[in-house]
């Protein structure tokens, strides 16, 4: 099994396990919420609802990022995983515009949860649960370079810090008798949403966008053709990102009394300099005559 086919059955047994433990915990937060009552034990079940539905979109950009390139899609489907990442910042967007509203109609209401006892428990095994998961699967994403696992990551990730806010909110109402922290703690989970919502669509949106590579990214592949030899200069790098994919393509000068197979065998040397250092990479050089008194220029 080669390095690509390894790193896609891990992304793809990441996002299963994902969607797994995203529906056993909504099924537990919605009878919890319908036992107690509670607001904010209702908005962590629609919370985790968008998750899943992230979870499941990340699956599957996960598989349809890494089909090979093909006639009509020459740079491949690495940006599955990138319009999967901004859709799932839009569904994060949207549930907690839901969120926000049903918390401020039941601030006029205030009405008690009840069998706290319940409510409280259910949110400390969310909060370990989605702790442990989401760890994991950013760890997968950074090793992978996938979008939509990082994406479904953060997901999770709001749904600790939601846990926790609602858990403070159950708390306080438990232990002062007031019905108004539980829809405040829905509230808390909805000012969490957007900023995690809006945060996870711009990083997407920006990978749409042919975004260059991190500068220390391209420091390393001006360092690597500086060093080299036979390069008497170069220029015009640049960068992008694809999915889990690095496409690289830069100019360099060359001895203009050289062969056109020297010539060739210097950019491919480069090339393999810059792939066998950097996953993923898909580099492309453009060779040039130098002239008289040429300077590296980056």
């Amino acid at each position: 099994m080669n390095t690509q086919q390894s790193g896609t059955r891990t992304k793809v047994h990441a996002a299963r396990f994902s969607i797994f433990s995203n529906t056993a915990l909504i099924i537990l937060k919605l009878i919890v919420g319908g036992m107690t009552g509670s607001v904010s034990v209702i908005s962590e079940a629609i919370h985790s609802m968008v998750d899943l539905v992230a979870s499941f979109m990340a699956f599957f950009a996960v598989r349809a990022s890494d089909i090979p390139a093909d006639h009509d899609h020459p740079y491949g489907h690495g940006k599955y995983e990138n319009v999967s990442g901004a859709l799932e910042g839009l569904l994060i967007l949207g549930a907690g515009t839901f969120l926000a509203h049903e918390a401020i109609q039941r601030l006029s209401r205030q009405e008690p949860p009840e069998k706290l006892g319940w409510a409280l428990g259910v949110m400390v095994l969310s909060a370990g649960v989605n702790t442990w998961v989401s760890g994991w699967l950013m760890r997968v994403a950074r090793e992978t370079h996938s979008d939509a696992l990082h994406a479904d990551a953060e997901h999770l990730r709001t749904d600790v810090y939601t846990s926790l806010g609602v858990l403070a909110g159950l708390s306080l109402v438990y232990f002062t008798g007031n019905p108004i922290f539980d829809p405040l703690a829905a509230l808390v989970v909805t000012g969490i949403l957007f900023m995690i919502g809006w945060r996870t669509m711009m990083n997407s949106m920006q990978q749409l966008m042919d975004v260059s590579l991190p500068p220390g990214e391209i420091e390393r592949i001006a360092q690597l053709a500086q060093e080299h030899p036979a390069i008497h200069s170069f220029h015009q790098i640049r960068t992008r990102r694809v999915g889990g994919q690095r496409h690289i393509d830069l100019h360099i000068r060359v001895s203009g009394d050289l062969t056109v197979r020297e010539g060739h065998d210097i950019a491919h040397d480069l090339r393999d300099r810059i792939e066998g250092e950097m996953e993923g990479a898909h580099v492309v050089i453009h060779v040039e005559p130098s002239n008289e008194g040429d300077v590296h220029i980056f």
